[in-house]
């Protein structure tokens, strides 16, 4: 398990808002893959990524950390993963 922690965005990230509704739907996807939560769950989440919000996100399961933060990588997102032993 690992938990990414979103601690910023970068100034020159790039404005998704063209195909927003893909890059949502996607990362709603990957979070309900890699974590074990609801869907409900999973769009509040990605809801808070694409408003922008610095928090953690808990207990991604370790197939799953590159995709997840590869995609928040494309968002802009300055992050930190640590990685449980």
């Amino acid at each position: 398990m690992a938990t990414i922690i979103i601690v910023g965005w970068k100034e020159d990230s790039i404005d998704y808002s063209g195909w927003g509704e893909h890059i949502y739907v996607e990362l709603n996807r990957r979070l309900r893959a890699s974590l074990d939560i609801s869907p409900r769950i999973a769009k509040s989440i990605a809801k808070d990524v694409t408003a922008k919000k610095c928090f953690k996100i808990c207990r991604i399961k370790k197939n799953d950390i590159e995709g997840v933060s590869q995609l928040l990588d494309i968002m802009g997102v300055e992050m930190t993963i640590e990685r449980d032993a």
